[in-house]
């Protein structure tokens, strides 16, 4: 074992359950051991009578500390109310040994962090309640055929209409966001554009735009019609057979 009073005289020693150990030596200088909470806690939340409190009366001690989680690329905060003393091994009776607090979700892409809400936070909400965010009303799909439109040869002009038509009708398996991400079988493509996924089946354009193999992909499986697709890098090519040449002796 180390050390830790540094050859001084232990005057008094409390201890919980490994590495959850408090001690004094005689100048009366405080040694405090807790793993699994942060420092800065240990320090200027947790004293000597807290270990005392919890071995002699049963008192168990919590703390909590904001931390920044972040899921497909939505950030959020978060705050976790951890134990931090215990007299047992509490993980083997309680599964909620950890509790979140889930608060409002945010998407901070392209913002500055200088802008970002650090104070926001929900406390109300259920630790086992599971917060989602999804889009409930998709873009105008008269105003992606008019983009669209601006942009796809003069001849194809209706094709994208069909395209949008075609989607919609299978909207269960693909659509698109308020922000005109892809959505693939009620997972959104992030980065996305269904703007330049749709135009670049009416336009000859060979490097594909993001999310182009999932949105390929979901297409061929609804069986879609051959006939709406103009790019011709994307047209089936059909490989013609050489003739053999004779033979001279």
């Amino acid at each position: 074992m180390k050390d830790e009073n540094c050859g001084k005289v232990m005057t008094e020693f409390i201890g919980l359950r490994s590495k959850m150990y408090s001690f004094k030596v005689e100048d009366c200088h405080l040694i405090k051991k807790l793993k699994g909470v942060k420092k800065s806690t240990l320090e200027k939340k947790i004293d000597f009578e807290d270990y005392r409190r919890c071995l002699l009366e049963d008192i168990n001690l919590y703390s909590s500390m904001n931390l920044i989680r972040s899921v497909n690329h939505d950030i959020y905060t978060v705050t976790l109310n951890k134990l931090a003393l215990s007299a047992h091994d509490e993980k083997s009776k309680n599964p909620d040994i950890m509790e979140t607090v889930d608060t409002k979700q945010e998407n901070y892409q392209n913002q500055s962090t200088d802008k970002v809400d650090k104070t926001n936070t929900i406390t109300s909400i259920s630790p086992k309640e599971h917060v989602e965010t999804r889009p409930k009303d998709g873009a105008n799909a008269e105003g992606i055929e008019e983009e669209i439109g601006n942009i796809a040869p003069g001849k194809y002009k209706n094709i994208p209409k069909k395209i949008l038509n075609f989607i919609q009708q299978n909207h269960g398996e693909i659509y698109w966001t308020p922000d005109k991400e892809l959505i693939v079988d009620g997972k959104i493509i992030r980065n996305t554009n269904i703007i330049n996924l749709i135009t670049h089946l009416v336009r000859d354009r060979e490097k594909k735009p993001l999310g182009f193999e999932f949105f390929n992909e979901v297409l061929k499986r609804k069986n879609f019609p051959s006939s709406y697709i103009k790019n011709k890098y994307l047209k089936t090519k059909i490989l013609y057979a050489k003739p053999l040449s004779w033979i001279e002796y």
